[in-house]
C-alpha cells in the first residue's frame, strides 16, 4: 500500500478531547493512547522527519469506523473504484 512504497504516511491525528463530534471516532478504553480519531484532520506525514513512531493499532472496528467516515467526508461511495 501507498505507506510500505514512500516515505510518506496519510494519518489522521488524535485528539486528548473525547467530547463527541461527528467526525471524531473515539479510541476505546486499554490502548496505550486515549482520545479520539479526528477524521476530518486527515494529513500526509513524511516519516523521514522527527515526530512519527508507531504508537500501537487501533481494533479493526474503530478502522472500519474511520474509513466510513472518511468515505462519507470525501464522497467515496460503494461503485467508484476505490478500495480503502
Amino acid at each position: 500500500m501507498f505507506n510500505g512504497t514512500s516515505h510518506y504516511s496519510i494519518v489522521c491525528p488524535i485528539t486528548s478531547n473525547i467530547a463527541e463530534w461527528p467526525t471524531k471516532v473515539p479510541l476505546p478504553e486499554g490502548m496505550a493512547i486515549r482520545g479520539a480519531i479526528l477524521v476530518d484532520q486527515i494529513r500526509s506525514l513524511d516519516r523521514r522527519h522527527g515526530g512519527f513512531r508507531f504508537i500501537c493499532k487501533a481494533p479493526p472496528a474503530i478502522l472500519a469506523t474511520v474509513k466510513q467516515r472518511l468515505a462519507a467526508l470525501l464522497g467515496l461511495g460503494a461503485n467508484d473504484g476505490f478500495t480503502p
